[in-house]
């Protein structure tokens, strides 16, 4: 894949695959539902379609979409680390599904032609990109006429309660979060001035804890926490502060709930 030598496009983020598996780990342990059959729900995919699966990380949509079109289908899976490309071979050599991994930045091109793909999907992933308007044109470009994109990503209500206690223990200003910030508000209205017959459907998850330690796994594996510590003794500190208010809240509610609010935007190219 070409790369770009600019600054203005290189990503914002770069996900660890040790913190993203601490993450899916939590939601597969202490959710009450399954992301996964609201996005194949939505997405409505049929075998033999050709896929791009942008962001792909571990393969947790990959592998089910791969199921899904079957052998005469293709699923093109690309993602920005290679750490983590190497988890999602491995889960889909176990699985027993022949997907091609990529290694790719999504903000440059993609060497594919023009109207390829039958579906594109970019799951957490396209508000830490930069241009945001030229890689969705770019995304426009490699659908076939009547194809579809998915894109999924956390609602500015996202993990309201999580938010709400971490700026009560550490008493700053939230840190910058790109999904927060930008999915539904721009990252949507550039899908509604490229693409048509918009939807946008709402997926709402409880994160159910009932020990302080389990939620601190997940906790000190999301950005929130990441990007509020510049050292080793904040970041210890920062921990300890909050297993004391979640052992708290345990103790008077017999558990701590954070609902995960994710928007799916489904739309065409027509």
């Amino acid at each position: 894949m070409k790369q770009s030598n600019s600054e203005a496009d290189k990503p914002l983020f770069k996900e660890k695959r040790t913190t993203l598996s601490a993450r899916i780990d939590a939601h597969k342990k202490f959710s009450k539902l399954e992301i996964n059959d609201w996005i194949l729900k939505i997405i409505n995919l049929k075998p033999g379609e050709k896929i791009l699966d942008v962001g792909c990380g571990t393969g947790k949509q990959a592998i089910p979409y791969k199921k899904i079109v079957g052998n005469s289908g293709i699923v093109i899976a690309t993602d920005i680390s290679e750490e983590i490309l190497n988890e999602a071979k491995e889960k889909a050599k176990t699985a027993n599904v022949s997907i091609q991994f990529i290694l790719h930045d999504a903000n440059n091109p993609f060497e594919y032609s023009d109207g390829y793909f039958d579906v594109i999907s970019c799951c957490f992933a396209i508000y830490y990109l930069k241009n945001l308007e030229k890689v969705i044109k770019e995304f426009k470009r490699l659908l076939r006429l009547g194809g579809r994109i998915f894109l999924a990503g956390p609602t500015p209500q996202n993990a309201q309660l999580l938010h709400d206690l971490h700026k009560k223990i550490t008493k700053k200003t939230l840190p910058y979060m790109p999904g927060k910030s930008r999915f539904m508000s721009e990252v949507l209205t550039l899908i509604q001035k490229y693409f048509q017959d918009v939807k946008v459907e709402i997926f709402k998850n409880p994160l159910v804890f009932h020990d302080a330690n389990s939620f601190l796994e997940y906790y000190t594996s999301t950005g929130l926490f990441l990007n509020s510590v510049e050292n080793d003794n904040e970041r210890e500190n920062l921990k300890e502060a909050m297993k004391i208010e979640i052992q708290k809240w345990i103790h008077e509610k017999g558990k701590i709930e954070i609902v995960k609010e994710v928007g799916g935007i489904i739309a065409y190219k027509k």
